[in-house]
């Protein structure tokens, strides 16, 4: 079970210095990344790396991950490394802002080459390497996401099999904001949407009151 973040002396080094950096160079940002900082964005992470260590591959494959419009990726990274044994943790952004301030978040990870960020429209481009594990915990912001799985129909081995990536995907059925453009009413019709065989789907309450939902599949 994952419970928390490990706050360790390096994660807090760095995250203050993004603060103190956000402040002074990107200040219009900072709502946005006090907005990514609250609790229920880590519950729903949390919830992500929890459900991927029950599939016991995962975590002995050293995955190599895609993030899909991962934002400052504060939180997913370093669960995903420290967790997961995550071998690297690609970000693919479409906001230069976003790379730059993720990269001030996870400058540890990004000097030992275990984080990198692209700034590339994942929904219209293909991606340029293969990876084990796709996630999107953002599913509501973007185009279902069957165009992406069908423009990224790539085999890979997974665990001495060839199989396609492990996505992980996320939603809301929350559509009261503006930037919700593809909220769904359940988990059935998010892997629905994807075009993926769910090998598992979940719903939770987080502490905000929105409900989310995720699938994992292929």
């Amino acid at each position: 079970m994952v419970d928390y973040l490990r706050f360790t002396p390096e994660l807090c080094y760095d995250w203050k210095q993004a603060v103190v950096d956000v402040e002074r160079y990107y200040p219009h940002q900072m709502k946005r990344t006090l907005d990514a900082s609250i609790p229920s964005q880590l519950e729903s992470k949390l919830w992500v790396v929890d459900e991927l260590k029950k599939i016991e591959d995962c975590f002995d494959l050293q995955p190599n991950i895609a993030l899909i419009g991962g934002w400052f990726a504060n939180y997913l990274t370093p669960l995903l490394i420290d967790n997961l044994n995550a071998s690297k943790v690609v970000n693919h952004e479409i906001d230069n802002d976003a790379k730059d301030i993720s990269y001030k978040y996870n400058k540890r990870y990004k000097e030992t080459g275990q984080y990198q960020c692209l700034i590339k429209d994942a929904m219209m481009k293909e991606l340029d390497e293969i990876f084990d594990i796709v996630i999107n915990t953002s599913c509501e912001h973007m185009f279902p996401m069957k165009r992406f799985v069908k423009m990224n129909k790539q085999t890979l081995p997974f665990n001495g099999e060839q199989n396609s990536p492990l996505y992980v995907l996320q939603s809301t059925n929350n559509d009261q904001y503006d930037d919700h453009i593809n909220c769904v009413s359940s988990p059935e019709e998010l892997a629905e949407q994807a075009g993926i065989v769910p090998e598992y789907m979940g719903s939770l309450t987080l502490s905000s009151g929105m409900k989310r939902f995720m699938v994992i599949g292929r």
